[in-house]
């Protein structure tokens, strides 16, 4: 049945995410419509198992193909039915480009049609005696954090998706929407955090975990090997991963990462175990068995921050010296990763200069690309971009596997 995504702000990755999450379980799904923000997929199956996986989408929902003039009705006919259901309904509209043709004044006529339709159909029901509210927004979409806090994805809810094309709509039901509390208690409410060396985002952390299409459960053994502050580790055993691995050659690094955990295991029940180790990313292969890690997904160290912009004679330095680090680094996870596994890795990006992959990149690995049925990587490279606004320092994230 058709699908609907509202993709995050990286929407490439966000998409090669959601792709590789279907692989895992080996789903069937194909691309019907969409844009950088708003994806319909057939899909044999999904659950709201499967989206909270995910790091990057932010809704999801089930869609419907309707003709344009056929919209208002299909609409009303959806929130009377779900008013019949309801104590008390609380619903709101959403419109989405579902095609990049679809301009952003056609978008605003859209959401001014949406607009006045719910107040016809709040009108209609509170004639009929049924208790209503219809929410809206000064943007043509609703927030995750809107349809959350006013309810909207329980049984006396109801957000409205409606993805716009040239010629047809798509109309259906938001059934879930991003759990950004979460995430952002595992980012600013942890006890140990490191502003100065960086810290991963606990969403980026989780998309590059789904990255490597393999199923993390409790048989899987999972490695970052330039943990920081644990942020990986902490999503791997939120995925289900049996066996975890963190190091890092900085013994803060690894007490921090530490306490993070502990911290984690008191907030909630997980399965899995976690072993940390003060380890440099060169000697892996003197700690771990060989061929012994399913899966390994890291952020090493990107460079000193950057208070300025650099010379052309710093920026070579800098690549320089980075790449001696994943040289080494890339040498020693190949021992230790299993044939069959993937790694999961960012390299920098410093005012649009990359580091250049080191000899082991291409005698170890191969870059792979999933998602290309559904589209062209934006890294030149293979890779997928991904760029905070006002950093300094982008990321370039790779899918590897050994040759």
């Amino acid at each position: 049945m058709p699908f609907a995504f509202v993709l995050g702000r990286e929407s490439e990755l966000s998409l090669a995410e959601l792709v590789q999450v279907v692989n895992a379980d080996k789903i069937a799904c194909e691309p019907v419509s969409g844009s950088p923000s708003f994806l319909v997929m057939e899909c044999a199956e999904f659950s709201g198992q499967h989206f909270s996986r995910c790091g990057g989408l932010i809704k999801y929902g089930e869609v419907q193909e309707a003709a344009m003039g056929a919209a208002d009705r299909a609409i009303t006919d959806l929130v009377m039915a779900t008013a019949k259901k309801a104590k008390r309904l609380h619903f709101g509209i959403s419109v989405y480009p579902a095609s990049p043709q679809v301009t952003r004044k056609t978008l605003a006529e859209w959401q001014e049609r949406m607009n006045l339709l719910g107040l016809s159909i709040r009108q209609n029901l509170k004639a009929e005696k049924t208790s209503t509210r219809f929410v809206t927004s000064t943007e043509p979409q609703l927030s995750s954090v809107v349809v959350a806090k006013n309810k909207l994805v329980t049984e006396n809810g109801l957000e409205v998706l409606v993805g716009v094309e040239e010629k047809r709509v798509w109309i259906g039901r938001t059934l879930a929407v991003q759990d950004f509390e979460a995430f952002a208690h595992r980012d600013m409410g942890r006890p140990s955090r490191d502003d100065v060396s960086g810290m991963l985002p606990p969403k980026l952390a989780r998309t590059m975990l789904n990255l490597a299409g393999i199923s993390i459960n409790k048989a899987a053994v999972v490695l970052d090997p330039f943990c920081g502050s644990g942020t990986i580790a902490q999503e791997a055993l939120l995925l289900g991963a049996g066996k975890v691995l963190a190091s890092d050659a900085s013994d803060k690094a690894v007490a921090d990462a530490q306490v993070n955990i502990d911290w984690l295991m008191k907030q909630q029940v997980l399965t899995g175990e976690c072993r940390f180790e003060q380890v440099d990313a060169g000697e892996l292969h003197r700690w771990l068995p060989e061929n012994f890690v399913d899966l390994i997904a890291t952020e090493p160290f990107l460079g000193d921050p950057v208070r300025g912009r650099l010379s052309r004679d710093g920026v070579i330095k800098r690549q320089a010296d980075l790449s001696q680090l994943y040289e080494r680094a890339l040498t020693s996870m190949a021992k230790v990763l299993k044939p069959d596994g993937r790694l999961v890795i960012i390299f920098p990006v410093l005012e649009e200069h990359r580091v250049p992959f080191p000899p082991a990149m291409g005698r170890f690995f191969q870059v792979v690309e999933p998602w290309k049925q559904f589209f062209v990587a934006n890294s030149k490279r293979g890779g997928l971009d991904y760029q905070r606004p006002g950093q300094r320092v982008g990321r370039e994230i790779f899918v590897l596997k050994k040759k």
